[in-house]
């Protein structure tokens, strides 16, 4: 080891302030001096990382279409609701603790034990004998998926200069919006000409590829790597294992209560208004144990202060719960309203997914290019609104050219800002904390995303159940339910049918108000920020204001003494 990194290595073994976070070694390297892999390690580490993010956004939305025929395998209509959830739900509630996986312990050794228990989930799912061992399959699955997406972003982080980490993050993100949304389209395929179980054995030959990229050709950067270990309590004591619990019980009561209001029990009942005060109670509760744990919290709430990333979370949670509403009721409009197979309503996406796809890769890479993101967000979160207004007018006689026309607005609008929280927050934060911040908005996005859909489907519920007695008086409206989006045609003659359509058409277009209001909250949430959201961290934006500033007064200086 040099003088000069043994100096480093003695400034980095000082306690830190808070006894909590670590110094890194060579954290006060320049940029210029940090090394970086070669153009072709590169690439095989992207691969990996584009193979991983396929992988989890793939699974949130792969099983939509192959549900009907998982229940009518186990006898299980009851546990519908948990096939999608389960995923979404520890997707959601284990991001910090893979945030803090990354924080303590090798970034390549963290992102590997992810794949393989998303692997693990992925297998049990495949060969599940019954419905208790899918749901149990599935959450793993969303255990191990949440430390995948999360370590996607942190590595991208370290591969590269900050200028090209950007389109990296684009990159990614493209990917994770393609896979989210051709999900159906490929659920479709494998249950129609194979079987629903290759939904999940198609992950494996993929997920073992991604893994052998990043054994590899990946090794965590020195520049990160603690510079003495922290006391094993100290890391055990940071996974904040009660804020865990109270996190997961305010989630389960939410759902829950989403779930039964107005479909299996009345909103009045014991149990429904139970479940709401039980979720208001413990989310107080968690929100003070997080302010309390600090650095320990499961949420580390300081990252907060730094206005940019608390606009990125601001934005992030209405966008996301926005769009993946959009993402799973958009398929419902095709087979319950147009009658369409579950691949050919897929098919039917296609323009929201190659809207999304483009505008993602074209504007990380112009954010990167310009190093600002307000702009975008402005723009984005308001053309994603004008998309959702004109969806909202799909009726049971939509021609096919405003189909695809409606959604190419939506798709540029969510496209163009759908990566912009998650390079928001790597790059304002410091890099010892980039792994924190990032847990923090991916936290942010999958547990919008959680509520949104039950609130979204709740909505449409309702709606639906409540205005089949205008339309359909004759049908039992809990059949309508259980047959599902497709299987209405085959129920129904042709007058009920009418009607059934009529009574869903107002619960989508109810659900369809609340993305145009979420879509409209992101846009004012943009606002948050200081203009026009600069992604220097804030330091070296200080830094060079300063710069700035000394240069314009020494010119001053040798204008007045006539240089």
């Amino acid at each position: 080891m040099s003088t000069t990194e043994n100096e480093l290595h003695e400034r980095a073994s000082a306690d830190s302030p808070t006894g909590a976070v670590d110094e890194p070694v060579a954290a006060q390297k320049t940029e210029s001096e940090i090394e970086y892999p070669s153009t072709a390690k590169q690439a095989l580490i992207i691969l990996g990382l584009l193979l991983s993010s396929f992988l989890t956004a793939l699974d949130i939305s792969i099983i939509a279409t192959a549900v009907p025929v998982i229940t009518t395998d186990f006898n299980s209509l009851a546990d519908v609701a948990w096939y999608g959830s389960a995923f979404f739900f520890t997707l959601a509630a284990f991001q910090s603790f893979w945030g803090k996986c990354y924080n303590y312990f090798s970034v390549r050794g963290s992102f590997l034990a992810a794949i393989t228990v998303f692997e693990i989930g992925s297998l049990i799912c495949a060969l599940a004998p019954n419905s208790p061992a899918l749901i149990v399959g599935r959450a793993i699955q969303g255990a191990g998926g949440a430390g995948t997406n999360l370590g996607c972003y942190a590595i991208a982080s370290f591969i590269a200069p900050p200028e090209k980490v950007p389109a990296i993050v684009g990159g990614v993100g493209t990917v994770f919006s393609i896979a989210s949304v051709i999900g159906p389209l490929l659920g479709g395929v494998f249950t129609d000409s194979v079987t629903w179980r290759w939904c999940f054995y198609i992950n494996l030959p993929i997920g073992g590829v991604a893994a052998a990229c990043i054994l590899i050709f990946f090794r965590t950067p020195a520049h990160i790597k603690k510079a003495h270990k922290t006391p094993l309590q100290e890391i055990l004591l940071s996974f904040d294992p009660f804020g865990f619990v109270l996190f997961v019980g305010t989630m389960l009561c939410f759902l829950f209560a989403l779930q039964w209001g107005g479909v299996t029990r009345a909103w009045n009942t014991s149990t429904v208004i139970g479940l709401l005060v039980g979720w208001a109670l413990m989310t107080i509760l968690f929100t003070v144990n997080e302010w309390y744990q600090k650095d320990r919290a499961m949420l580390v709430l300081r990252i907060l202060r730094i206005r940019g990333i608390t606009t990125a979370c601001a934005y992030v949670f209405f966008l996301y719960g926005a769009y993946f509403s959009v993402v799973y009721n958009i398929p419902v409009y095709f087979q319950a309203i147009k009658g369409l197979s579950p691949r050919d309503s897929g098919i039917r996406t296609i323009p929201i997914i190659l809207s999304v796809s483009a505008a993602s890769m074209t504007c990380s890479i112009a954010v990167g290019k310009i190093g600002k993101f307000q702009p975008f967000m402005i723009v984005g979160a308001a053309l994603a609104t004008i998309g959702a207004g004109l969806v909202y007018m799909f009726d049971l006689d939509t021609d096919i050219g405003k189909q695809i026309g409606y959604q190419l607005v939506l798709g540029f609008g969510v496209g163009a800002v759908v990566q912009l929280p998650v390079i928001v927050g790597g790059a304002l934060s410091a890099m010892q904390d980039k792994a924190l911040a990032l847990s923090v908005v991916c936290v942010t996005q999958f547990f919008s995303s959680v509520m949104a859909i039950a609130v979204s489907d709740s909505i449409m519920n309702n709606l639906l159940l409540k205005n089949l007695a205008k339309y359909a008086p004759n049908v039992i409206p809990h059949t309508v339910l259980e047959v599902g989006a497709y299987g209405i045609r085959d129920k129904f003659d042709a007058e009920t049918l009418h009607g059934v359509r009529q009574a869903w058409m107002v619960g989508l277009r109810g659900a369809w108000a609340m993305v145009i209001a979420l879509f409209g909250m992101a846009f004012l949430s943009s606002f948050i920020a200081k203009w026009p959201g600069s992604l220097a961290p804030p330091e070296l934006d200080s830094d060079v204001k300063a710069q700035e500033s000394e240069g314009g007064n020494k010119a001053e200086q040798d204008l007045e003494s006539g240089i």
